[in-house]
């Protein structure tokens, strides 16, 4: 089976599980900003070893580095936004209206 299949399998996967989880952080009232540094962390921690078994230190360019950077700080704005929403809307509400503005945007 090739590499980049099981990839987005495991990425269908694990936005299921965020999506979840995010929920159930909302619903403890856990702090959205630490939960989200935790998941940062742990993404880091299980992913950077990965793509460094795949590929060499040599192809992490600044270009990749100032592109992830900024896309890790624009996924954790929206998951702590996610969070803090979630306290004050039911999922039944919010989850259809994300995943149809969202496209939109």
């Amino acid at each position: 089976m090739e590499v980049w299949f099981l990839f987005s399998l495991a990425s269908v996967l694990l936005n299921g599980l965020g999506a979840f989880s995010i929920k159930v952080a909302a619903h403890r009232d856990y702090n959205s900003k630490f939960v989200v540094f935790v998941t940062g962390v742990g993404t880091l921690l299980i992913l950077l070893p990965a793509a460094l078994i795949l590929h060499s230190l040599t192809t992490l360019t600044s270009q990749l580095i100032s592109f992830s950077l900024v896309s890790g700080l624009a996924i954790s704005w929206v998951a702590v936004t996610k969070i803090n929403t979630l306290r004050y809307i039911d999922t039944t509400i919010y989850f259809p209206l994300f995943k149809v503005v969202s496209p939109m945007i």
